[in-house]
């Protein structure tokens, strides 16, 4: 069955060209309109839900901001690539078709809806999920306080960073913007949470069974990695590419600028943040695990191979830049994966004397190689 639905991804056994050949615009036009439709349906859903029932209708609520989440996303792989790489752009921009495993894991997050939906409605209107729920409603104080320690943390950080300029060399400034952002972000959604969970509830306040605030949660953390993913590929520019690079590119940079200064690999930060935030969203706690340990086995296993590979390309700058940054990604350890990468940077380190000195500044280093797995980072994407 799931070969099946892959091979419809994939037009396999179409003769026209236009739908044969990867680039055909057949292709192209009509996934671009099936996402178009779907988006429209889905934000349609969403606007009358809010406009009759405000939050408390959470099922259509739910499918609709999934809905749009998951094609937007879509969307903008292609469209990003439509910007910086439109050499390589075609159908598989879209990743629509990106493996089966992909596939799979759309369908079971859809089934475990369907079916919870049906059989126990409340699961998903008011009690899915409730330690997750609870534990929010009762810790947004803490998470407004953990902003407003991060805003002063990052204000420290720029101080010092301005007292130090010349040897920070801009990285200190960027890094404390960053923690600042990060804090502030943390503060608006503490807030967020407190004043959804006031305004759906009204004088039942007290009693509140939080899916409004669940909804919120899975939406922000969509957002947030939806935004993640777009800033790393607009900040990679022509360096970013979905398939990994076995080989450096001749003219390819080592992007350590922007998100990059913080996060290593920020677009498989992105993507791992999304899909666990979409089925929050959804309030599939069965997916929510499985999404959730899905995604850091792969990355667990793509991220060190392709620092390797980056070592390799820049066995000086890219254990120097490793050494500041982080993954973003939880228990994929910072301090392994550093270390392989100063081991593999200084097995390489002969070779690239041999050949001139070191890799210059190509590949995207956390850009160079960062495209996407499940939609990450330049290293392969399939």
């Amino acid at each position: 069955m799931i070969k099946g639905i892959q091979d419809r991804l994939n037009f396999v056994g179409v003769e026209n060209p236009q739908f044969a050949d990867r680039c055909g615009l057949g292709k192209v036009g009509l996934a671009g309109f099936c996402l178009g439709a779907a988006f429209g349906v889905a934000a349609c859903v969403v606007c009358c839900n809010l406009y009759l029932y405000g939050l408390q209708s959470s099922l259509p609520l739910q499918v609709g901001l999934y809905g749009a989440a998951l094609t937007l996303f879509h969307f903008m792989e292609f469209f990003s690539t439509a910007l910086y790489k439109p050499d390589t752009l075609s159908y598989d921009s879209f990743v629509l078709n990106h493996s089966e495993a992909y596939t799979m894991a759309l369908l079971a997050s859809w089934l475990e809806y369907a079916v919870e939906a049906a059989l126990a409605p409340s699961l998903k209107a008011s009690l899915g999920m409730v330690a997750l729920g609870q534990a929010l409603r009762m810790s947004n104080s803490a998470v407004r306080c953990t902003g407003l320690g991060l805003v002063a943390l990052g204000q420290a950080l720029r101080v010092v960073a301005t007292c130090t300029y010349m040897y920070f060399n801009y990285v200190g400034m960027a890094s404390s913007s960053a923690v600042i952002c990060a804090g502030l972000g943390l503060v608006a959604l503490g807030q967020a949470l407190r004043v959804v969970a006031m305004w759906t509830c009204g004088r039942n306040f007290n009693h509140l069974i939080f899916n409004s605030t669940v909804i919120c949660v899975g939406l922000g953390l969509v957002a947030l990695g939806q935004a993640l993913r777009v800033v790393a590929m607009w900040t990679c520019g022509r360096n970013f590419n979905h398939l990994i690079m076995a080989e450096r590119d001749a003219g390819h940079e080592l992007v350590t600028r922007g998100v990059y200064a913080v996060l290593r690999h920020p677009s498989y930060c992105g993507w791992f943040w999304w899909s666990v935030g979409t089925q929050v969203l959804l309030g599939n706690p069965l997916c929510l695990a499985g999404y959730t340990w899905a995604g850091w086995a792969f990355f667990s296993e793509r991220i060190p191979y392709e620092e390797r590979l980056l070592s390799q390309f820049y066995p000086h700058e890219y254990p120097a830049y490793a050494a500041h940054t982080y993954v973003g990604i939880p228990f994929i350890s910072n301090a392994k994966l550093r270390a392989a990468a100063a081991a593999a940077a200084a097995a390489a380190a002969p070779t690239a004397a041999l050949n001139g000195g070191s890799s210059g500044g190509g590949g995207g280093g956390a850009a160079a190689t960062n495209g996407v797995a499940a939609n990450g980072d330049s290293r392969k994407l399939r």
